[in-house]
């Protein structure tokens, strides 16, 4: 039983590390590339290329309608609890869903085009552009439908390839179109790193499917009979996360509305400062839970829960460092990535550092209605209730408390959507966090907290000392449980080992 443990305990961080180098390494080509971009096209350039990407994106994700989620329970359930024939059949039907998606993606964004010209780039000479850009738009769906296939089938070092892919060629093909058309090699670029990311991917899932038999050319009608309950749970997905944009915009004109654009800005980069990180975090994490969750929540609802439990011990013992690291080295943080003038924004920062440990307490308990494509269930708690209540307590405390008081309620909103997550989970799914678990949260917290209030000592010297000393715990004891649950020594000797067999 404890190798069986400490193998799913592996799997997740050997999972977590590869979709995490590979996050990273996108973010590290991103950063050369735009440093060199900016160079070729100028700000003005920039702005233009910014303006066709959340076009782009915009239209694919409204023409997918989450199928591309939704597509991943029935593909991981097909190959675990079906034969061969009815895998097939499955990914075919997938393909052939998001192959219409991709031909209403490019449809809409040549349909929509003299509008985009004419109202979101003001001028009419970008609008063969436009058009254009319906091959970047039908490309990707594609694209993200094979990624669905290979995250469905589990092969999650393809994926990881695969998505190093698209940034890579930006900077290796990308860049030599800008330095020869210059802005007019904006779209350009984009339809040959869609092409390039749907090949890489559309390879990778044939490879995978090498092993099953070949299917007969499957009829609409059978595509929208078996591909109806996809689609209805990737509107339902579509719908929560407008519910999503609709309150995030509701929160922004809240604040600018009752105070100034000067605290908008505050609070915008507070946000992106806590969060674009632990989200890289959250995404690798996800690439593999999902498919996993929902590959045994219907087949066997006690390992899924164990698998819960264990996903909530690896992401706090990965994240509780990172919590109090930005509760420690906020200011450093603001100064090296934005400027000494929005300092300002110190104690909202700690804030969210904070509710970023509550978060990822609540992540594993929450994917549990998502593999077990709890429609009902997943709009009304996640689409409308936590949309709700977050931007009701945000608006409160806003009004009475100001910019601080943007801290106080991403903190209250992290406790109430644990208190929630416990009690539902329990309710819905039966779920349980093991003693196990609960020790790891209350030590994880106690030590974030009190990093945390060590943030409030007067003298400056004493308040890092201690903030630091209780961070070096943190780092210590994450180490020390991490390493009774996976043993780290023995994984390095074994990468050793198989690095002088290669030699």
């Amino acid at each position: 039983m404890e190798q069986k443990h400490q193998r799913s305990y592996r799997n997740i961080v050997s999972s977590t590390v590869i979709f995490g180098g590979a996050q990273v390494m996108n973010v590290l080509v991103n950063l050369v590339r735009g440093k060199i971009v900016v160079q070729i096209l100028g700000a003005a350039g920039i702005g233009i290329s910014a303006l066709f990407h959340n076009t782009a994106d915009l239209i694919k994700q409204y023409a997918m309608v989450g199928l591309d989620v939704a597509a991943v329970c029935n593909i991981t359930q097909a190959k675990d609890d079906a034969s061969p024939d009815v895998l097939a059949a499955t990914i075919k039907v997938v393909r052939r869903l998001l192959l219409c998606s991709s031909l209403i993606g490019a449809v809409s964004t040549i349909a929509l085009s003299y509008y985009f010209a004419s109202y979101i780039f003001e001028d009419l000479a970008y609008l063969p552009f436009i058009m254009l850009m319906s091959l970047a738009v039908l490309f990707n769906i594609l694209g993200s439908g094979e990624y669905a296939i290979l995250q469905g089938m589990r092969k999650y070092k393809q994926i990881a390839l695969c998505s190093v892919v698209p940034p890579l060629c930006g900077l290796l093909m990308g860049v030599p179109i800008y330095l020869l058309m210059g802005t007019s090699g904006i779209v350009p670029a984009m339809i040959v790193m869609g092409v390039v990311y749907f090949a890489a991917l559309r390879f990778f899932s044939r490879r995978s499917m090498r092993h099953l038999p070949k299917t007969p050319p499957v009829p609409f009608r059978t595509v929208w009979k078996q591909g109806k309950d996809i689609i209805q749970f990737g509107l339902i997905m579509t719908t929560t996360g407008l519910i999503g944009v609709v309150a995030t915009f509701g929160i922004t004109a809240f604040i600018n509305l009752v105070g100034s654009e000067t605290d908008l800005g505050y609070y915008a980069s507070a946000n992106a400062i806590t969060m674009q990180y632990v989200t890289m975090v959250f995404g690798a994490m996800a690439a593999s839970y999902y498919p996993q969750l929902a590959r045994l929540v219907n087949h066997d609802m006690k390992e899924a829960h164990q698998l819960v439990n264990h996903q909530t011990e690896i992401i706090l013992l990965v994240v509780a460092p990172m919590s109090m690291l930005i509760v420690l080295t906020a200011p450093g943080l603001i100064v090296l990535l934005l400027s000494r003038d929005m300092l300002p924004i110190v104690p909202i920062v700690r804030f969210m550092g904070i509710s970023v440990l509550m978060r990822a307490l609540c992540f594993p308990m929450d994917y549990l209605a998502l593999a077990k494509g709890d429609k009902k269930f997943f709009f009304w708690v996640e689409g409308v209730w936590t949309n709700v209540k977050t931007f009701t307590l945000m608006a409160v405390f806003y009004y009475y408390y100001g910019l601080d008081g943007l801290g106080y309620a991403v903190v209250v909103t992290g406790v109430v959507d644990i208190v929630v997550s416990l009690i539902l989970t329990r309710w819905r799914y039966g779920f349980r966090l093991s003693g196990q678990s609960i020790k790891l949260i209350v030590t994880t917290f106690l030590l974030v907290f009190i990093c945390f209030a060590f943030s409030f000592v007067g003298d400056r010297l004493w308040r890092y000392l201690l903030m630091g000393g209780a961070t070096l715990v943190c780092c210590i004891y994450c180490y020390r449980q991490l390493d009774q649950r996976i043993d780290i020594p023995a994984i390095f000797r074994k990468f050793k080992s198989k690095l002088r067999k290669r030699s």
